[in-house]
């Protein structure tokens, strides 16, 4: 074990975990979200909010976008501010230059992916 492993999670281990928190759905949820990213939505833009959060940039910036997400996900349906925070994901620089990663479809819904009904060959 490493002294790093004694003190706990690195600061991109806790960032991954807050991440894959975050993007987690449930069925429940999916079926009693208002949002869909195909209607024009005249409110504040969330992926714009997590955007400026981030402005301080590195592991501090996306720590501030993660607490921004969830101010916004306590508002009342998170639908929104969890398609906003994939956007982030997909488009800020510091998320891949600390080796963040979007979790799988699998971890994050997993109840979304069945197993196929082809039989083995």
């Amino acid at each position: 074990m490493t002294e790093r492993d004694e003190a706990g999670p690195t600061r991109r281990q806790q960032l991954q975990a807050r991440i894959e928190r975050a993007l987690q759905e449930t069925p429940h949820e999916r079926a009693t979200t208002r949002f869909s990213p195909y209607l024009i939505d005249s409110g504040p833009d969330p992926a714009g909010q997590l955007m400026r959060a981030a402005g301080a940039g590195g592991a501090e910036g996306i720590a501030a976008a993660l607490d921004a997400f969830d101010r916004l996900a306590e508002q009342g349906d998170a639908g929104r501010p969890r398609h906003a925070l994939l956007a982030f994901l997909i488009h800020h620089p510091d998320v891949a230059g600390l080796g963040l990663r979007i979790p799988s479809l699998e971890a994050r819904s997993p109840w979304k992916v069945l197993p196929s009904e082809g039989g083995e060959d």
